[in-house]
């Protein structure tokens, strides 16, 4: 297998792992607001309430995640990112 040709800053991977947990909570969102329109849902309680910490966690990690991954790609060192001697993923 070969190695990849161009360096790639560690911060996209790491902002690539926000956007999941941000797409995660609006997921949650979603099914909280489908629980709270449904007549049908007996246990309306449980579910708002694993879905809306669900929802608050990952919307508030993912965008974290985010933030940190955007400082971290603007600060590595991507002078020359087709050197091999360098490592592929740069921090």
């Amino acid at each position: 297998m070969e190695h990849a040709t161009k360096a790639t800053p560690a911060g996209c991977v790491i902002g690539l792992v926000g956007v999941a947990l941000v797409g995660y909570g609006i997921v949650c969102g979603w099914v909280c607001f489908l629980t709270v329109q449904s007549t049908e849902v007996v246990e309306k309680g449980t579910l708002l309430r694993f879905y809306g910490v669900s929802c608050a966690v990952s919307l508030v990690g993912g965008l974290w995640l985010l933030r940190e991954g955007w400082r971290m790609a603007l600060d590595s060192d991507m002078s020359d990112p087709d050197d091999p001697d360098k490592p592929s993923v740069r921090f």
